[in-house]
């Protein structure tokens, strides 16, 4: 995998249920009590930032390093700025921190131009593993 870092904006979208009396939401499924509950699709605003700068596995030991990379949601809120981020499904989570990680390898710049190892060549190759 190649080298990369960035920050991503970008629109996605949730599905809940709606209490017709309460206008609370839920990720519960409800369609088995249509009268009370209202399917429904909330478009979120999400921001994220994301990088990641492979390991080197070859070479002296000394010379060696494992993968780093992390991928965060910065903010995810609905068009009335109402925070979401604790109210996202696991699944939700995770669908948005691959997307992030996604639209920032999508849309970075080169990522030789964060290449700061001078002695790093990726045509290198030894005959042993770290």
């Amino acid at each position: 995998m190649k080298k990369y870092s960035g920050n991503a904006s970008f629109e996605f979208e949730v599905e809940r249920f709606k209490n017709n009396e309460t206008g609370e939401l839920t990720a519960v499924d409800m369609s088995d009590n249509e009268v009370m509950y209202e399917y429904i699709t909330v478009k979120l605003q999400v921001e994220g930032s994301s990088y990641f700068s492979p390991g080197r596995t070859y070479g002296e030991p000394g010379d060696c390093y494992p993968d780093e990379g992390e991928t965060e949601i910065t903010s995810v809120v609905d068009k009335s700025k109402k925070d979401w981020e604790e109210l996202l499904t696991d699944k939700e989570h995770d669908q948005i921190i691959e997307m992030i990680e996604e639209k920032v390898q999508d849309d970075g710049p080169d990522p030789d131009d964060y290449d700061d190892r001078d002695d790093y060549d990726p045509g290198d190759h030894y005959e042993y593993e770290c």
